[in-house]
């Protein structure tokens, strides 16, 4: 049990900790990593706000809607088939061809991160599940008023059993509450083609 939440814990350190470094300026724009993948390949998270902006901005750069006077958008191009499906559910809000739906997008941009390889999902592991069940089933078996006679030893398993079950709902639980909302981090890992896109977007930012 203790060398089974030992490994719950570094999990939880190491993931916590898990940020792309990367000491050397860049100064190229990795044109093949839209803004929005950029967003959720930095930090996991998919912003409404922003990542809906960037895709505009990223419309704007590709050619096709224009700005008048800083003021209006309009449409410059409507050829859509080498468009990304988040950034065609931009352009079609933009030219109310759809309602935009803000759960829509976020799916788009996690399909074409996918699609595009720069992520995979996680296969869940439900192994934690293991030490629970073992854990609550020594303290229902060794439960006081299960005993017939009072039997030290067996006393001290139920109260170390208790122990350890307490200790390991606290450490998920600490887990679970320094999960960031809306964050894609529980669902999906960085393939390698990710993480070396990552590591150019993080000497950009640098």
């Amino acid at each position: 049990d203790f060398f089974v939440l030992l490994y719950y814990g570094i999990i939880v350190l190491t993931n916590k900790n898990e940020i792309i470094k990367n000491e050397i300026y860049e100064r190229d724009i990795p044109k093949d990593v839209p803004p929005a993948i950029a967003s959720m390949l930095l930090d996991y998270i998919i912003d409404n706000e922003r990542d809906y902006t960037a895709t505009v901005a990223s419309l704007i750069a590709k050619g096709y809607l224009t700005v008048n006077n800083n003021v209006a958008l309009r449409v410059f191009r409507w050829d859509k088939e080498n468009l990304l499906e988040h950034e065609r559910v931009v352009f079609e809000a933009l030219t109310k061809e759809e309602i935009y739906n803000e759960e829509k997008f976020k799916n788009a941009v996690r399909n074409d991160a996918l699609n595009l390889g720069f992520v995979q999902r996680k296969v869940k592991n439900y192994a934690y599940l293991i030490p629970v069940v073992f854990l609550i089933a020594v303290i229902w078996i060794l439960r006081p008023d299960a005993m017939e006679t009072f039997n030290p030893l067996l006393y001290i398993i139920f109260t170390i059993a208790l122990c350890l079950l307490t200790v390991f709902t606290i450490v998920m639980t600490v887990f679970s509450s320094n999960k960031q909302s809306n964050t894609e981090k529980g669902n999906f890992t960085r393939t390698e083609l990710g993480i070396e896109k990552s590591i150019k977007l993080t000497g950009l930012k640098k």
